[in-house]
């Protein structure tokens, strides 16, 4: 990834991401939490960009980790729709 003089690396990161990701057809938002050392899911494990089958009811959805974030307990993010949304954000907030 090239970066661009004056850019924070925030914004070159969520450019990359969606160069990477915006034409693949994981646009859901799927986000799940559970305990960090689970021994079924095993969250340290699972790699950015690793696709994944989510299974929820009986109904399998394919998707992509796009984020992680670790505390008490880890919280998986899958999808591209995040990505989207969070440059929404940042056109909506601080004049920008």
């Amino acid at each position: 990834m090239q970066h661009e003089e004056g850019s924070s690396f925030d914004a070159a990161a969520i450019r990359a991401a969606h160069d990477k990701f915006s034409g693949l057809a994981y646009s859901n938002l799927i986000e799940l939490t559970m305990a960090n050392d689970d021994g079924l899911v095993k969250p340290e494990r699972i790699e950015f960009g690793q696709e994944v089958d989510i299974i929820s009811d009986g109904v399998a959805y394919r998707s992509i980790l796009t984020g992680r974030e670790r505390g008490k307990n880890t919280k998986l993010v899958f999808g591209t729709v995040r990505l989207d949304l969070t440059k929404i954000l940042r056109r909506g907030g601080n004049g920008q």
